[in-house]
């Protein structure tokens, strides 16, 4: 084999690689998606200013399109969490609740009035 056809032979396969690994999904593991959803945890707690005793141990959830993260807000976990939604391939991660215990109007329960 001469050294052209070597080097083509093996542009062609890498290419081949990167082909398959933008067409074939990627999918992460529930540990690294834990992981993801406790840093994000983590920065809000730290834009927030909230400590970490006031939420309780994280619920974990896995959909279709994802995983869930959920840590109920102690001071009213009936209505209030910090919900984390990471997506399977680890390309999209989110919030998708932010603790409040007094949700305003078209949020599920009604606001406090005075």
């Amino acid at each position: 084999m001469t050294r052209r056809r070597a080097l083509l032979l093996t542009g062609v396969a890498l290419s081949a690689a990167g082909a398959l690994s933008v067409v074939m999904p990627r999918r992460i593991e529930a540990p690294e998606a834990t992981r993801m959803a406790k840093a994000m945890q983590a920065q809000f707690l730290q834009r927030a200013g909230e400590p970490s005793a006031r939420f309780a141990p994280a619920e974990r959830a896995i959909w279709a399109d994802g995983w869930e993260f959920r840590w109920r807000y102690l001071p009213c976990a009936d209505v209030a969490s910090l919900r984390v939604w990471i997506s399977h391939d680890g390309r999209q991660a989110r919030y998708v609740e932010l603790p409040d215990c007094l949700p305003g109007p078209g949020r599920g329960t009604p606001g406090v009035t005075a």
